[in-house]
This record gives C-alpha cells, structure tokens and sequence, in this order.
C-alpha cells in the first residue's frame, strides 16, 4: 500500500515538473558571466535565473527566497563555492547544488561531490553544449528533489493513515517477526508496541500455530496469494472474542488487518450475500480490487482502483473497460476470454495487461479474477497489482544480460564462461580462434581438460582456487587443439549477482610476440655485454701503450729543458709540447670515466670541491675570475661529474 502511495505521488511530481517553472540561483563573482549565463539558461526553457555575486549575497537571497536548485563557482573572494556548500548541508539546507566552474579543477568536483554537490560541470567549452548539459543537470536534480520531498510525505501520510485504521495492522516477515505494528494492534492484544516489535508471533502468543489464523499465515506466506479467515480467539488473560484477518503477500512477509467482528457475528449471515461485506476488503487492500458483471461493466471500486486507472469511482462505476479503452484492442479480446472462463465458474490469473490511465500513462499490472455469487447473481472479484517496479527490474536485467553478451561475444581477447564445477558454459569466437575448437567441441567439458597441458594441471588448480577467492591473473602456458602451445596472460574473476555465485569468467591474452620480443631482447643485451667488454679491454690497452710513449715524451722534454735554460723560444716551445701531453692524458681519462657510465654505483659528491678541483687544474686562467657559488652542494652522481666541470 505505502509503495504504490509513493509511486503515484513520485510520478505526479515528475509530470508537474515538465511543466513548471524552475527557480535557479546562480552564484559567481563575474558580473558579466552572470549576465551571459542568465540569458543562455533561460533560453533553454522552464528555467528562471537570479543571480548573485558573493557567497553573503547569495545567504541573503536564500533567507527570502526558495530555490529549485544552486548553480555556484567554486573560487571567489571570501567563502569559496564548497565552503557555502558544507555551509548549506550543515544547516539542513538539501537544495540541489551544482559546481559550474572551469577545467583543471577535478580534484574539486571530488570535494564537492563528497560534500554533497549534487553535479560538477565545466563552465569553459562551446556555450551551447556548456549550457544545455547545465540546464539537463538542473532539471533532472530540481525534479529528483522534488520527487524525493513527494515520497517522504507520501511516506508520513502512509503513517498518519496507518495509525488511524481502526483495525489492527501488522507485517510479519518470514520468520514470523513483527517488522509493523500500529496502536490498534498493541491495543487489541494488550502488549506494548515496543515489545511486539522484532519479536515472533509463535514467542508472543503460545498455541497460536494450532489456530486456523496461522494456518491461513503460512499458506499465504507460501502460495502469495491473499486470503481472509475468521475465527474464534482466546487471550492468556481469558478475553474471547471473533475476528476477520485479512492476510496479504508483501515483499517482507504478510500483511494482516485484523478485525474484531464480536459484535456483528450475530447477523454474519445477512452480510454474507451483501456487497457491503467486501467494502472493507476494497479500501484496505494494497492492490486494485474490484467489481465488474460479465460484460465487464464496473460495479465497484476500491482506492487502489482509482488511483491506478486515474479514474474516480463515480467515473468507473456503470461502464465497461472496452467504453473506458482501459485496455487496447488485442489486450480487450483477451479480457474478454477471461470473463467467459469466470461465466463458466473458474477463477483466472494471474495474466498482465497495460492498462491505459485516464491521463494517457501506460502502467502494466497483473490481475487475478474470481467469480462470486452476490444475491444470487454472478459477478467478477478482479484483483490488479501495478507491477511497474517488477518490470523495471526484469528490464533492467534483461538490458544487463545483453551487454554482458555483447562484451563477452565481441571482446578481442579470448573469453570463457564457466560454470560453479569450471566446466565450459559459452565460449566467444575469439577463443575458437585462438585454441582451434569450435563451442559444441568444449561445451560441458572442464577447462582444464579443454586448454591446460598435462604437467600444468596443477598450476591451473591453483589458478581455480584463486578465482573463487576473487580476480586471478597470471602468464602462463596454454595448450591449442593441435596440441600446439601458446603463451598467455590469464584473468579470472567470478560472476556474482545480488551476491549470489553464479560461475566464472575467464580472459586469455595472446602474449607470443610480447615472449619473443622479451627474448630478443636479452640476446641483444647479452652481445652488448660482450662488446662493451671488449672495448675496455681495448680502450685500457690503448691507453697504457700511449701514456707510456707520453711519459717518454715528457721525460725528454725534461730533458732539453736542462739543456737549453738559456734558449727562451725553446723553453716556451717545450712548455706548449707538456701542456698538450697533460691534455691528452685528461682527454684518456675523460674516456676512462666514460667508460664506467651506467655501470659505476652513483655515490654522493660534493659540487663545490668537484668544481674548485677542476680549477685548480688550469695553471694560468689569463685573468679570468672563477666564482664557484656550490659550496655546500651535494649531487647524487658517478665520477663523471669532475670531468663535467672541467669542461
């Protein structure tokens, strides 16, 4: 009862929002992006703007003035656009509140979300694209606000409704619990409400299992199908008396509405073949409960009736659901068939129908029919159920099915379904491709019997084991039809809906080319080795034989210097054929440092010694000043830094 409450006030909300008009408060310290902004809203229609430029300005206009929705810039001068968010969440204040702000600022849109931002949009982009996606944000949060506030009164409503029932009401769930208990029930059993909450009926009232009520509890709670049972009840405390339970199937269990019908048991039988006996049945039932005579003419309605056809009683009553075109013509005839099988005595259902409101909105419905005897004239008990919820979700799983069959069938890597024993489900052309098997040649066969080699089967339990435990990934070696190998990297994971273990699926990447390029690789690597070795053999080898012909160089250098002490052209001559010699040595050990790059361990050295090391070896800097600013400088480098700053 409370769900089709809410379901019908949320649409009735959504309907109203397609037409009124939707108030926006647009904050931004922009004066001229606030005017540009206003008028581009606007032009995308239901939309009113107004505007302010500081978060002060726009808590003064909130105090006056409520808002459909918030559209504000995160930075501006003294409150920044989160802080008047948190601000607003604070207070109780659930506005609909969207960052319009520019790129650059996702870690933002995180915030904000997490502060309760209901949307984050980039103001910066082409203006009709910026806008509209604005303006589709706005109403889609302005109308599941406003449905929201519709459902939570319809909810308060439904519990004003429920405590004025005079009767007693109460919702047991499958373990016989009290999940619902208004007044009326505590008052009726003499317990406080406090106590009859949570806790079992079978607890509660000793003997109650032996009792025709808890008889017609557990056939409802098995079969979902209403019933009524009357009888005679006995409290502990010696109170006796007759009551009519009304016993329902709800989503949690059952729903009872119990009355005392001690004083009207006298003239039962007077009301057994009146109308009037099913007057209480048709206001209190969750679902559309009706009469209609054998041409299918309406004769009575409950709420439920109206509320799912859009029609008032007054409106139904008198005419025929082919006058009324609450049906469409294919559907009509059916209807008709089902009235010929009540004619003939025999209840029907339950079938589904779409019903056609009187406002033009489609709602499908499953409706069960039985024939009843009424001061001896032959009528039709119909019983309909707005199953739009139902639908929606056999929908949505429908929808979810599809796209995991797209994905599976069209996934460029090779994709197995598994069963909960891993045998072979579906297979996807990419796995017939890659193993050689086509789907009936693995279909019901294990896995591992399909793909894995034989001194393997180990590591592929292993891999089971791991997938029931959750993802599972791993490189590996698989085995074609052919009998042919083939490298892959294998991920597992299970397949789980509503919690539920339904089997597994399993990935297999071709990863051939990526194993021989690896290999490549390391032959390339290992010649590299070699030759670098042979280079430094050759390279220390040329450098000893030369520094050895250098040294005899400038031994005999040294030696004519003694000699001709009194010549100045050969003395400055000697000192230009030394100074070239001490730079083919630093020229040597550059190479030698050279050598070692990429191999030498880096170490940390100190930059301002390196620097004044590599002054100190220029004898005459002709004037230059050297300013060396690294001291106190560390560098994590190899000895090639010493050479560097020399250069």
């Amino acid at each position: 009862m409370a769900e089709s409450i809410v379901e019908s006030s949320t649409e009735a909300v959504l309907n109203v929002a397609k037409t009124e008009r939707i108030r926006v408060l647009h904050v931004d310290d922009d004066q001229a992006f606030l005017k540009v902004a206003k008028q581009c809203l606007e032009m995308q229609g239901e939309i009113d703007v107004d505007t302010a430029s500081s978060v002060y300005e726009a808590s003064e206009k909130l105090e006056k003035t409520d808002y459909d929705a918030i559209v504000c810039d995160y930075q501006m001068p003294g409150k920044d656009g989160l802080e008047f968010l948190k601000e607003l969440r604070a207070n109780g204040n659930t506005v609909p509140f969207i960052v319009f702000t520019g790129k650059g600022r996702e870690e933002i849109a995180v915030k904000a979300l997490n502060l309760g931002a209901d949307q984050y949009v980039d103001k910066h982009g082409d203006p009709e694209t910026v806008y509209c996606e604005l303006a589709h944000n706005i109403k889609t949060a302005s109308g599941n606000k406003k449905a929201e506030d519709v459902k939570r009164r319809s909810e308060e409503r439904y519990r004003t409704l429920l405590e004025s029932i005079s009767d007693s009401v109460y919702v047991l769930d499958r373990e016989w619990r009290h999940v619902i208990v208004n007044e009326a029930a505590a008052n009726f059993t003499r317990t406080p409400r406090e106590k009859l909450l949570g806790n079992k009926l079978t607890d509660l009232f000793p003997g109650v299992e032996k009792t025709p009520f808890f008889a017609a509890f557990k056939r409802v709670m098995e079969t979902r199908k209403p019933e009524t049972v009357s009888g005679k009840y006995v409290f502990e405390d010696g109170r006796e008396g007759w009551c009519e339970v009304h016993v329902y199937p709800v989503p949690e269990g059952i729903l009872c509405i119990s009355t005392d019908i001690a004083s009207r048991k006298k003239t039962e039988e007077e009301l057994r073949n009146s109308e009037e006996r099913l007057s209480i049945l048709f206001e209190l039932a969750p679902d559309a409960y009706y009469l209609n005579d054998l041409r299918g003419n309406f004769i009575d309605g409950n709420k439920a009736a109206e509320e799912v056809t859009g029609y008032t009683k007054n409106e139904l009553i008198g005419k025929s659901f082919l006058k009324l075109k609450l049906l469409a013509r294919s559907q009509a005839l059916k209807a008709a068939k089902l009235l010929a099988m009540n004619a003939l005595g025999k209840p029907t259902g339950p079938d589904e129908f779409v019903l056609n409101r009187k406002d033009g909105a489609q709602v499908p419905v499953e409706i069960r029919t039985h024939p009843v005897k009424i001061k001896g004239k032959t009528l039709v008990l119909g019983i309909a159920r707005d199953i739009t919820i139902r639908k929606k979700d056999e929908q949505a799983i429908l929808e979810n099915q599809q796209k995991f069959e797209g994905l599976f069938r069209h996934n460029p890597e090779a994709a197995v379904y598994l069963g909960l024993d891993f045998k072979v489900l579906d297979v996807n052309p990419r796995f017939c491709e890659l193993f050689g098997y086509s789907e009936k040649e693995v279909e019901g066969k294990h896995i591992n019997e399909v793909v894995v080699p034989e001194d393997m089967i180990e590591e592929a339990e292993t891999l089971d084991k791991d997938a029931k435990k959750g993802h599972a990934s791993r490189d590996t070696v698989r085995k074609r039809k052919g009998g042919s190998l083939v490298h892959v990297s294998i991920s597992a994971t299970p397949v789980t809906i509503e919690g539920r273990l339904f089997g597994y699926v399993g990935v297999y990447k071709d990863i051939t080319d990526l194993k021989n390029a690896g290999e490549h690789l390391k032959e390339i690597n290992k010649k590299l080795e070699v030759t670098n070795e042979k280079l430094h053999v050759v390279g220390g080898l040329t450098r000893h034989d030369v520094r050895n012909k250098l040294s005899a160089v400038t031994g005999n250098a040294y030696l004519l210097r003694r000699k001709l002490t009194e010549d100045p052209k050969a003395l400055e001559q000697l000192a230009d054929m030394e100074a070239a010699v001490r730079l083919v040595e630093q020229i040597f050990e550059f190479a030698r440092n050279y050598e070692k790059l990429g191999v030498e361990q880096l170490a940390c050295m100190d930059v301002g010694k390196a620097v004044d090391g590599a002054v100190s070896l220029f004898s005459d800097l002709k004037g230059v000043k050297i300013v060396n600013e690294c001291e106190g400088l560390t560098a994590l480098a190899d000895s090639l830094l010493s050479q560097l700053s020399t250069i």
